[in-house]
């Protein structure tokens, strides 16, 4: 009987067991627990492969599952959040107001750093904001034509904001004041457009003055 018969003839009747010297310097004994441990070895490195792989994907379904949960929660926040701003702009003209002047002063920025708020910078409460432009309410304005469109009123920033350098600090005190705003047709605020009159460079001079003394008296 050849090694290689003799081999074949003990593989899985012994122990496997390593084997570190070649082929030729193996009994047939060693050589037979060689191969069978080999066998084992490989047999059990692609089972680990295996229980890895597996063990991976179902982490990676059980990941994918929980970021579809919080991407459904996400948006379902959003939507809720939204929803409620939506009915307290219909219901609430102060926060209406607040969120007017807000989105305005984004807009405005156009993506230059800021160096204020249109609502923290008013010089008031939005509630007494709501009084002033009240008092300047032309004969058919009220709360309930305030909006885009024919027939409808808008608050106008007397000085326009496009005008204003909002990264200077004293110039958002000046544009944001108070003072700097009224309840102006629809029409003709979009006639005025950007244009800054004679009176509201006047306004607006005075603002950034006062604003300027009252810094430096600080």
């Amino acid at each position: 009987m050849t090694f290689d018969e003799q081999v074949a003839a003990l593989r899985g009747k012994v122990e496997p067991s390593a084997w570190k010297a070649g082929k030729s310097a193996a009994t047939a004994l060693q050589w037979a627990a060689y191969l069978d441990y080999r066998t084992a070895w490989r047999a059990a490195r692609r089972q680990s492969i295996r229980d890895y792989d597996r063990a991976l994907n179902k982490r990676n379904a059980t990941q994918r599952r929980e970021s579809g949960r919080r991407s459904h929660r996400r948006r379902r926040d959003r939507g809720a959040v939204e929803a409620y701003r939506r009915m307290r702009i219909s219901t609430d003209h102060a926060f209406r107001i607040r969120e007017g002047l807000r989105l305005r002063f984004v807009a405005a920025i156009r993506g230059s750093a800021k160096s204020g708020s249109a609502v923290r910078d008013l010089g008031c409460s939005v509630a007494d904001l709501k009084a002033h432009l009240e008092r300047q309410f032309l004969p058919g304005m009220t709360w309930d034509n305030w909006g885009v469109g024919q027939g409808k009123w808008q608050i106008d920033h007397i000085y326009p904001l496009a005008q204003a350098d909002l990264t200077v600090r004293l110039v958002v005190l000046a544009v944001c004041n108070w003072r700097n705003l009224q309840p102006l047709w629809f029409e003709d605020n979009i006639r005025k457009g950007d244009t800054v009159t004679p009176e509201a460079q006047q306004l607006f001079d005075g603002l950034v003055s006062e604003f300027t003394d009252n810094e430096g008296g600080e």
